[in-house]
C-alpha cells in the first residue's frame, strides 16, 4: 500500500535513541522512485522524479533525458493524474488529470534534457489524507491516461491505452506519493549504535492520538524509496533488506492515549553509512471503509565506522 510521508531525521552513531521533528522538505529528496525508461523510433528516453514522497500542494520537478545515436528533436507529452486514495475502500477512487505538457526534446548520443516542475494538486485541508500523483511520458498526442474514450473511437480507455504502451515500452509511467499531515503521533529511533555495512533493529512507536479507541492496532510499515508507491516491501535491487521482527499489526484494540511499538530489521546489502528510509502508519476501521488516522515520515539513518563493533537485541 502506497504512503507518502512527513520526514525528519535520526542522526545515529549514540547509543541512546534520536528523535527529530518531522520536516519533509529536508529528507523527503533522498527517497526517490526508479528511473523510468522507453523506446520512440529508436530513441531511448528516461523519466527521473526528484522525490518519491512529498506534501500534497508541493513541487517536484520530473527530469526527462532523450539518447540517440543521431541527433534529433523528440516531441513528447507529460500528463499529470491525481488519484484521493482512500486505504481500506473496496474500490479506488477515479481519478483526473490535473497538467498536461507538450515536451520537446532534443536527443543526442550523451543525452538531451529537459527538466519540468509540477505541482502537486492544491493543499488539502484535512489531516491524514494520501493522494498518488502518476506522471506519465509517451509520445505526442496520446491520449489522456485517465478512463476516456480513446482518440480513435475504438472504445478503450486512455488508461487502458497508456498501460498498454508501457507494457510494450512505448511510455512509461512513474507515482509521487502526496501527504496532507499525520494525524496520530509517531516516533522513530534505532537500537543501539549503527555501524556501516551492519544490520541494525528500527523502533517505531505509535501513540493513539485520534480521540477514540482503535478497534486495531494501526499497520505500520518501513519502505525504501522504490517501494513507497507500491505493495512490496523490499525489492530485489534495493540496498537494504527490511524484517518485520513482531508482525506489521494486531487485532487488539487501541485505547486512547495508548502506545504500541513495532520493530524491524534493516540488512544493508553494502557499506553505506547514509541509509534513509521512509515510515508509515495507518489506523483502519476494523472493516472495509475509510481510515481513521495515519502517519508519514522519512528518516536517514547515519553509521558510525565499519571497524566498530554493533549489538543486536
Amino acid at each position: 500500500m502506497a504512503r507518502p510521508l512527513a520526514a525528519f531525521v535520526i542522526t545515529l552513531g549514540v547509543t541512546a535513541p534520536a528523535l527529530l521533528d518531522a520536516n519533509i522538505e529536508l529528507d523527503g529528496k533522498k527517497l526517490r522512485p526508479r528511473e523510468q525508461t522507453f523506446q520512440i523510433d529508436g530513441t531511448r528516453v528516461t523519466i527521473d522524479v526528484d522525490r518519491a514522497l512529498a506534501m500534497t500542494g508541493d513541487k517536484v520537478t520530473a527530469t526527462i533525458v532523450a539518447y540517440s545515436d543521431t541527433p534529433k528533436q523528440v516531441e513528447l507529452d507529460l500528463r499529470l493524474v491525481q488519484t484521493h486514495l482512500q486505504p481500506g475502500e473496496r474500490i479506488e477512487p477515479p481519478s483526473h488529470q490535473i497538467d498536461r505538457e507538450k515536451l520537446t526534446v532534443f536527443a543526442k548520443p550523451d543525452g538531451g534534457k529537459v527538466s519540468v516542475a509540477l505541482v502537486l494538486g492544491t493543499p488539502r485541508k484535512s489531516l491524514g489524507q494520501l493522494d498518488r500523483f502518476s506522471i506519465y511520458v509517451g509520445p505526442h498526442g496520446t491520449p489522456s491516461p485517465v478512463n476516456k474514450p480513446n482518440y480513435d473511437g475504438g472504445g478503450d480507455s486512455g488508461n487502458d491505452f497508456w498501460q498498454a504502451s508501457i507494457e510494450a515500452g512505448k511510455a512509461a509511467s512513474t507515482d509521487v506519493m502526496g501527504w496532507s499531515g499525520n494525524s496520530i503521533s509517531m516516533k522513530t529511533s534505532a537500537e543501539g549504535k549503527l555501524v556501516a555495512g551492519q544490520p541494525f533493529i528500527v523502533d517505531v512507536r505509535i501513540k493513539n492520538t485520534t480521540g477514540m479507541t482503535l478497534p486495531e492496532a494501526p499497520l505500520v510499515q518501513l519502505m525504501t524509496g522504490r517501494t513507497v508507491s507500491t505493495e512490496i516491501e523490499t525489492a530485489d535491487d534495493d540496498d537494504v533488506e527490511i524484517d518485520a521482527l513482531d508482525g506489521e499489526s494486531s487485532s487488539k484494540p487501541v485505547k486512547r492515549g495508548a502506545e504500541i511499538v513495532r520493530r524491524f530489521r534493516v540488512v544493508p546489502k553494502h557499506d553505506q553509512k547514509q541509509i534513509t528510509l521512509a515510515v508509515g502508519a495507518t489506523a483502519f476501521s476494523g472493516d472495509i471503509g475509510p481510515t481513521l488516522g495515519g502517519a508519514r515520515d522519512v528518516i536517514t539513518f547515519h553509521a558510525a565506522d565499519p571497524d566498530a563493533k554493533v549489538a543486536l537485541k
